[in-house]
């Protein structure tokens, strides 16, 4: 079953800050790599051919909220699944402090 995915105002301000970080580095051409390698990651996620982890799995803690974490690239997509529709909350470089936004996205308030 294929769901849809929409990232979240906080998502895709990241994801333009991704972009922007990447072509400054890497150039133009890259960036749009990598931008098309991130959504064919977001697409497997959805068409269940890329596999996501619960956040609890690294935070330790019981979460209400159905947070989990896939592996997009060098970054993270933290995710919330409402019905058939996955909310991307945010992107994480994979150096960063995963547990800790983990937390953070299981303690933030609804969208």
């Amino acid at each position: 079953m294929t769901r849809t995915v929409r990232l979240t105002d906080r998502a895709r301000a990241t994801l333009f800050d991704i972009a922007v970080w990447t072509a400054d580095r890497f150039g133009p051409l890259q960036a749009r790599r990598y931008a098309e390698l991130i959504a064919d990651r977001l697409e497997g996620v959805a068409e269940g051919r890329v596999h996501s982890r619960s956040a609890a799995l690294i935070t330790g803690r019981r979460q209400d909220k159905v947070v989990r974490y896939a592996r997009v690239g060098e970054h993270f997509a933290i995710t919330e699944q409402f019905g058939d529709t996955i909310f991307v909350l945010d992107f994480v470089h994979s150096r960063s402090n995963l547990a800790q936004h983990m937390a953070d996205a299981i303690d933030a308030p609804d969208k």
